[in-house]
């Protein structure tokens, strides 16, 4: 159940985390946070209830209470804004801000998303210096590479990355745009991609990748990839269509090397390479492991039913804010 939403008027966001008692670790953070206290800063705060904090200590770094905010005001009573934000926070991590009843009051439903998992707003709150949303998430630093793709079911990406001596390179990299087939979307063409050479596998997997970081609201109809061929992202009215033949499932898994939009098939760039292949825009520092000359062995289809998909045409205010964006995601996300 979600709390109604208390308008407090002539208060401070701190003046709220310090009277919550289920808000004590964040409460100890206040001298740390200045903005918090701060008279018309325009902030938006979230910051996770107690007892996820702890529930989540494995997952946090020694001190890191998952709170971040966001120097810039996300409305929940207005249907100005856009109700699906990729946030960006003062500590650089980005996230998944998704309103799925824009404009209503009392009781909202307020999802916040991370590359690992999906939470809720607890409760929101209007104040004198921007927005406080309290959740049962957790934000911490983000998550790597490897720990997204696996979370999202890409584990044969992930694991033909690592064999084809691509993915220490990327996991080092920032600011990345990959897309990234789900597991069953590359078994359906391994036989394909077995049948390549090295090289080919390289600039298959690489094909999937650009140096232009791009969340779902700033996509652009082609990226050029570190494969040296242009990969298509148009939108074509409820999805958007990736490379030849792929869609667009669920965008925005932000990780450290930034952000991952899963699609639903292995895409192969044309012309394929056919001799040395030199990637174009970044200098892969490892070497293949043994397990590179093996083909990939077909695992079953996942069960697991996708997110719905949806176009994202959008526009940007002057800040670079999206206000006008078609739904990304129709259904609740399944983690």
């Amino acid at each position: 159940m979600f709390a109604l939403i208390p308008f407090v008027n002539a208060a401070l966001i701190s003046e709220i985390i310090q009277a919550d008692p289920n808000l004590k670790l964040a409460a100890s953070q206040l001298s740390q946070n200045p903005l918090w206290s701060t008279a018309n800063a325009g902030i938006t705060v979230f910051v996770p209830q107690d007892q996820y904090v702890t529930a989540s200590a494995n997952i946090l770094p020694s001190g890191n209470y998952g709170y971040q905010t966001a120097t810039r005001l996300i409305d929940y009573t207005t249907t100005i804004q856009s109700n699906y934000q990729n946030v960006n926070s003062t500590t650089g991590t980005w996230f998944i801000y998704d309103d799925y009843t824009p404009g209503v009051i009392n009781n909202p439903e307020i999802h916040v998303r991370t590359g690992l998992r999906d939470g809720l707003v607890v409760t929101p709150y209007k104040l004198d210096n921007g927005f406080l949303y309290v959740t049962n998430i957790v934000i911490g630093p983000a998550p790597s590479l490897s720990d997204v793709l696996t979370a999202q079911g890409c584990s044969q990406y992930l694991k033909a990355l690592s064999d084809t001596g691509l993915l220490q390179t990327l996991t080092q990299a920032r600011g990345l745009t990959i897309f990234a087939p789900t597991d069953a979307g590359f078994t359906s063409v391994a036989s394909q991609y077995n049948a390549l050479t090295l090289d080919q596998k390289r600039a298959t997997l690489l094909y999937h990748i650009s140096g232009i970081f791009a969340p779902s609201t700033f996509l652009q109809p082609s990226f050029t990839t570190f494969s040296g061929v242009d990969i298509a992202a148009i939108s074509k009215g409820d999805h958007v269509d990736v490379g030849v033949d792929g869609i667009f499932l669920l965008g925005d898994n932000h990780c450290a090397s930034g952000v991952i939009h899963k699609i639903s098939k292995l895409q192969f760039p044309s012309p394929l390479p056919s001799g040395t292949f030199t990637p174009v825009g970044i200098t892969i520092v490892a070497t293949p492991t043994a397990s590179a000359a093996i083909k990939l062995e077909p695992t079953a289809a996942a069960t697991t039913t996708q997110p719905s998909v949806a176009a994202a045409t959008a526009k940007s205010d002057a800040d670079g804010y999206v206000l006008n964006i078609l739904p990304l995601f129709l259904s609740f996300f399944a983690f």
